[in-house]
């Protein structure tokens, strides 16, 4: 029978088909108590945690959430063309599981029988016949090892002082949740915004300045790179800001010696024992504490947080 056939009339007895979901005489009938707890069963399921948690993904280590990429659990003798996840060439720290270069977070079991989460992207690019790993995985040339911990404690202006090449400058603002000044540390907003701003710069200058294979970099580089804005009454706490901004000597020390010895780009660099000297202890440079400005416009804030959408009809 096709729609026409019902639109028309032309039902034999055959046809008819009655169905109790949809009794028209259950038209506007209350649900019962156990169907209202049964619809709200299924609701707290389809959005509880477990529903909506993110997995890893063992073959790209990417983090996948729900509504970015299924993330099915397979053992990895039953994956697709296997094989394909061995990397061509074997780095000491690699993590192989029976050959296959995997990420640890995205694997589970012993070596008897590992489970691997695969996401739908690399899983669908296993089914096809090549040769070549799929293409985020990280057999296919993408494997950078885990952080160091010298590096994961760099501080934002750590960072700086160790890098290679600046490609932009940083501009933070920051202000209280609530106008009125700072009686307590906690409600100073702790988000970050970034501006992107084109300007003319004295690109020979910037050369000659960051000119050579010495690190770390002087501390006034700091004052070209980052600019810090507070909006808001009274004086900013300190404390606060060495948070975000502190520069610790010993630190910055360590994080050179680790990239000398195991990175590539920073095997030729001579460490600065003068720019060392120059650096504080653990304290915000003073290139970064008498460059900051203060704004006093706390409309300035209410200006941040105004949608795009009128308050009023007719604004």
């Amino acid at each position: 029978m096709t729609a026409r056939d019902a639109q028309e009339g032309n039902l034999t007895n055959e046809d008819e088909v009655t169905n109790d979901l949809y009794d028209s005489t259950k038209y506007l009938e209350l649900p019962t108590r156990a169907e209202v707890r049964a619809a709200y069963k299924v609701f707290y399921q389809a959005t509880s945690s477990s529903s909506v948690q993110s997995a890893i993904c063992g073959i790209c280590a990417r983090e996948c959430g729900p509504l970015d990429e299924q993330v099915m659990t397979y053992s990895l003798e039953a994956l697709p063309n296997p094989h394909r996840l061995a990397p061509l060439k074997q780095h000491p720290l690699h993590d192989l599981y029976n050959g296959k270069l995997l990420e640890p977070a995205g694997v589970v079991g012993d070596a008897g029988h590992y489970m691997v989460n695969a996401c739908s992207t690399c899983l669908d690019d296993l089914t096809k016949k090549k040769d070549v790993p799929p293409q985020f995985a990280l057999a296919n040339n993408l494997w950078i090892g885990s952080v160091p911990w010298q590096i994961q404690v760099l501080s934002f202006p750590e960072q700086l002082l160790v890098s290679l090449i600046y490609p932009r400058v940083f501009v933070f603002k920051l202000f209280p949740k609530k106008v009125g000044g700072i009686r307590d540390l906690s409600t100073l907003q702790r988000a970050m915004r970034g501006n992107v701003t084109s300007y003319a710069m004295d690109t020979t200058g910037v050369a000659d300045m960051v000119e050579g294979r010495m690190l770390p970099r002087h501390p006034r580089l700091l004052a070209s790179l980052i600019s810090v804005t507070y909006v808001g009454p009274g004086e900013l706490p300190k404390p606060w800001l060495q948070k975000i901004f502190c520069v610790r000597r010993h630190t910055v020390h360590a994080a050179l010696k680790w990239l000398k010895a195991n990175n590539p780009y920073y095997a030729d660099i001579d460490i600065s024992h003068a720019n060392l000297e120059d650096l504080p202890e653990d304290d915000v440079p003073y290139e970064i504490s008498t460059t900051m400005r203060q704004s006093t416009d706390v409309s300035i804030i209410d200006q941040e947080n105004n949608g795009y959408v009128p308050d009023d009809e007719g604004q």
